[in-house]
């Protein structure tokens, strides 16, 4: 069907049954959640039913919440410019859909068909985040539980991009850059820094009180071009807030660095080790002389285990960098593996079907 289908509700928008209830701990988001934590995010849940061929999701369209498969199967497609659709991946059982734009509050970006019947829960972004304003547990949870798949995402997907940097064969230069490691050093600030965080993106909703706390957990460090901060591999140590300057993500590969993101003031670096205590993904070296706020992973995840304003601001806040990067470097690996991929059928004069697996 090419009209995007309303879905069928089996149970009312504000009535958790006990169906819902007991599907909700086959969802990892929800699995280590207690009853009464459950309880806390489950007013904006439905349970809902697609027969084939009905459109979930439709690219461009505004992001609501998000959707967790529990039964069936769909496909997940991106329209081209000029025309045509390019096939990403087909989810079934147990995947989340559409948490990107809904985190980002941006437009959906692909297209998402029912390839079976199916059957999903959908989250209203509203409920839950409301749910953590009123610094409800089980948001925290949920919150936590969502932070830990964005990591677990960007973790394949820099894994992927690495595959592609070490292609002798790959369409493009690298960049040329020191490989030599800082550790950094206390910087010697030139500005008013007490006044210069609350305009940084990731500090726009935090109290000052807020701000202090976290400030009193970290230390500003300077570090000039050129040098890494965090080394692919590197174990689960150092996260980092860019206050000044710039800082690439990517790999030192064959004599270069191929840079896979930039982040600017505002952004988290390292993020993904820091949730899911696993060595670097990436390397993360400055591109520019850059200020930074270095965090312990002790003090990293004091701040994030708590259920206080400031574990609110600084949970949404990590999420939020978290859904923004993914989309970047997704975004980067959809060029660069496009490019790769139709240089390939230049060469060998292939005119086959374009496809691409970013699962």
């Amino acid at each position: 069907m090419d009209a995007l289908q309303a879905p069928v509700f089996i149970a009312p928008p504000k009535t958790v049954d006990s169906d819902l209830a007991a599907r909700m701990s086959s969802i990892p988001l929800y699995a280590n959640l207690n009853g009464e934590e459950r309880a806390d995010v489950a007013m904006g849940l439905r349970l809902l039913r697609f027969d084939q061929g009905d459109i979930i999701v439709r690219q461009g369209s505004k992001a609501d919440g998000l959707y967790f498969i529990l039964r069936g199967e769909v496909e997940v497609t991106i329209a081209l410019p000029g025309g045509g659709a390019l096939w990403v991946t087909d989810l079934t059982d147990g995947n989340l859909i559409g948490e990107l734009a809904m985190i980002r509050s941006a437009p959906r970006n692909a297209t998402v068909r029912a390839k079976s019947l199916v059957e999903a829960i959908f989250a209203d972004w509203r409920f839950l985040t409301a749910a953590l304003a009123q610094l409800r547990p089980g948001a925290f949870k949920v919150f936590r539980n969502i932070s830990s798949v964005l990591a677990e995402r960007m973790r394949s997907l820099h894994g992927k991009i690495h595959s592609v940097a070490l292609r002798a064969d790959r369409p493009y230069e690298l960049l040329r850059v020191s490989p030599s490691k800082a550790s950094g050093h206390t910087a010697s600030l030139d500005f008013n820094v007490n006044a210069f965080l609350p305009v940084l993106p990731c500090f726009r909703d935090f109290s000052l009180q807020s701000i202090d706390a976290v400030r009193s957990r970290a230390s500003m460090i300077e570090v000039e071009r050129g040098k890494e901060i965090v080394k692919l591999n590197d174990p689960a140590e150092l996260a980092y807030i860019v206050v000044r300057g710039a800082v690439a993500s990517g790999f030192t590969a064959l004599g270069g660095f191929h840079l896979a993101s930039v982040r600017g003031p505002g952004c988290f670096c390292n993020v993904a080790s820091m949730i899911d205590l696993s060595p670097a993904s990436a390397s993360f070296l400055a591109c520019e002389n850059a200020i930074l706020l270095e965090m312990e992973i002790k003090q990293f995840r004091e701040v994030i285990a708590g259920t206080d304003e400031t574990a609110y601001a600084f949970l949404s806040a990590v999420v939020q960098d978290q859904a923004n990067s993914l989309a970047r470097t997704m975004n980067h690996f959809k060029r660069i593996a496009g490019l790769t991929r139709m240089i390939s059928q230049f060469r060998a004069g292939s005119k086959g079907e374009l496809s691409l697996d970013i699962a």
